[in-house]
């Protein structure tokens, strides 16, 4: 009677020993299919956004396109192939006129990024996100020059994953950010000098309106892995004027020059040709990913 006892209690003592190493299991099967806040949570990387004007025509088009600039360097027919050494760019408008751009700044009211397929929201727990789209929510300036932000938005920690598109919202700002510049209440405003009826130092700037959120696309898409990633949205440059003629304006004295032989081109300004450059600088832009944190 003694030794049945005895046997009892050991079955029951492995029982409940196996009941508790089930209940532990379970645990962690339930936290790692529910992403939950232990160690089944999605494996998440870091990420940095840029925006930044770039020359991006492939070197073999170029090549086959080369005319004199008026720095020497390879200017083709829509515009700069390279970027000048003080990190100017020439571009050609459809006209004909080299444009020297020095200066390029958008407002950025908010950035949203498309989550991979088969990665919804609830894997995306660090950050805003609604509709499969990660939001970070601005508002910023981008310096299109070299492609930082004023203030700087830091870093968002969303799921590893092939990811494909990015919008960018392109809003007026009426309170300008501290140690940004004043746009105006303009959504994008480039500048610099222009070279046109024997003087090659006019000073221009355009400053455009767009207000509405921009779609950008990577043909191949590209990877967000562990660590830090920089997606970078690239607007070509080159095809911001190639299909809007600032020449005819110039030429036809719609675009008025001001006392120092040069102009700002503003909507209404009397060049009906501004819907020409939004379209074109939208057409303009890709987005691409760059694992290890380094910059455009």
């Amino acid at each position: 009677m003694r030794n049945r006892r005895a046997t009892l209690v050991c079955n029951l003592a492995a029982t409940l020993a196996a009941a508790s190493l089930c209940i532990l299991l379970s645990g962690c099967i339930v936290d790692r299919t529910a992403g939950g806040t232990g160690v089944g949570n999605p494996t998440k990387g870091s990420v940095t956004v840029a925006m930044v004007a770039q020359d991006t025509v492939p070197v073999a088009k170029a090549a086959a396109q080369l005319v004199s600039g008026p720095k020497g360097n390879a200017l083709g027919k829509a515009g700069a192939m390279t970027r000048n050494p003080d990190g100017s760019f020439d571009i050609r408008d459809a006209g004909g006129t080299v444009f020297t751009v020095r200066t390029g700044y958008a407002n950025v009211g908010r950035i949203r990024i498309a989550l991979p397929d088969g990665v919804d929201c609830t894997q995306a727990d660090e950050t805003a996100c609604q509709s499969g789209e990660v939001s970070i929510d601005g508002p910023w300036v981008s310096d299109l020059m070299t492609g930082k932000w004023i203030p700087d938005p830091g870093t968002v920690r969303i799921p590893l994953g092939v990811y494909k598109r990015l919008e960018v919202r392109l809003e007026s700002q009426d309170k300008v950010a501290s140690g940004a510049p004043d746009l105006g209440r303009h959504s994008l405003v480039f500048g610099g000098t222009f070279n046109w009826s024997g003087r090659a130092d006019r000073p221009f700037t355009v400053a455009l309106d767009f207000d509405e959120d921009e779609r950008f696309e990577s043909p191949t898409g590209f990877a967000v892995a562990e660590g830090s990633t920089t997606i970078t949205v690239s607007l070509d440059i080159a095809r911001w004027l190639s299909q809007a003629n600032l020449t005819a304006c110039l030429e036809n004295g719609s675009l008025a020059l001001d006392s120092a032989g040069g102009f700002a081109f503003e909507k209404d300004g009397g060049c009906g040709i501004e819907q020409e450059m939004k379209d074109a600088i939208k057409a303009s832009g890709t987005v691409s990913g760059k694992h290890g944190g380094e910059g455009p």
